[in-house]
């Protein structure tokens, strides 16, 4: 199977005019929507059910529990440094940090709820759906968002309405 894919992105590529893969700046498993685990000989899709990693946004921070991993910390844009503050994981619908959830605080439905981490309890506040690059709340469809758009350290994460700009667009990172 794996040689077979090997042949055919060949093919594509000779066919676009480049004649080794060697002169391509390439990754291996760049066709995979989530990358490859880091530390794998396996050749499978990131799964965010099982590994927790960071979630990297637009400008190149990550999403970030303040001040560390505590309940009702606020969910914030900050510099990537893996701590386990920054390590995620999607399991049944729940956005997992160690053995905290993502929350709509207070189950606000409304625009510019805020999230943060709470102890898991199952409730639709702590439920979301990932699709497409977005993080979206089952408690009232709206998208995880940096708030106006901004990319600086401590920005909130708020929820606001899909409009899948970069703001609510994240990327699964080792």
């Amino acid at each position: 199977m794996k040689l077979i894919a090997f042949v055919m992105m060949g093919a594509a590529l000779a066919s676009s005019g480049c004649r080794t893969l060697a002169n391509q700046n390439m990754q291996a498993g760049a066709a995979y929507p989530y990358g490859y685990p880091a530390n794998s000989s396996a050749r499978k899709p990131y799964q965010p059910e099982t590994q927790p990693r960071m979630l990297l946004a637009s400008g190149g921070r990550c999403l970030d529990l303040a001040g560390g991993s505590a309940a009702n910390a606020p969910l914030q844009l900050w510099d990537c440094h893996g701590g386990g503050n920054q390590r995620f994981r999607l399991v049944n619908g729940q956005l997992k940090s160690g053995n905290l959830c993502l929350d709509v605080a207070g189950g606000d439905t409304r625009r510019g709820a805020k999230v943060i981490a709470y102890a898991c309890h199952g409730g639709r506040n702590q439920q979301w759906e990932w699709a497409n690059g977005m993080m979206r709340s089952k408690l009232n469809r709206l998208c995880l968002d940096a708030e106006g758009g901004n990319t600086r350290n401590g920005t909130p994460l708020i929820l606001w309405d899909c409009h899948g700009g970069a703001n609510q667009r994240f990327t699964w990172w080792a």
